[in-house]
């Protein structure tokens, strides 16, 4: 095994994403799997209460609060400063659960 990734390192295959990314896709979904980002996957294993929001460009969520009123708000505040000037900002999970459109 080590071989293998002496070699595949020699040859490139870590530092070029878009060589094996396809192939990569292409079996998850074929497993019914898919990528999640590492801050997606912060969220939903982080502990509640917690919420997640997203704009058009940015998202950000607020985990460990008190309720899940405070994780919302905090959410929010935290999508708002990171979201481009007059974007909005929406909930769309809290604790881990999809909210629905409204």
């Amino acid at each position: 095994m080590t071989a293998l990734f002496a070699r595949a390192a020699r040859h490139g295959l870590f530092y070029r994403v878009s060589g094996w990314s396809a192939m990569v896709d292409d079996f998850l979904k074929a497993q019914n799997l898919f990528w999640l980002p590492e801050p997606v996957q912060n969220y939903l294993l982080a502990g509640p209460h917690k919420a997640f929001a997203m704009s058009e460009h940015r998202f950000r969520y607020s985990a460990a609060q008190l309720t899940v009123d405070m994780a919302k708000s905090k959410a929010l505040d935290n999508c708002r400063q990171a979201a481009p000037r007059g974007e909005k900002c929406a909930v769309v999970s809290v604790d881990g659960a999809a909210q629905d459109e409204k």
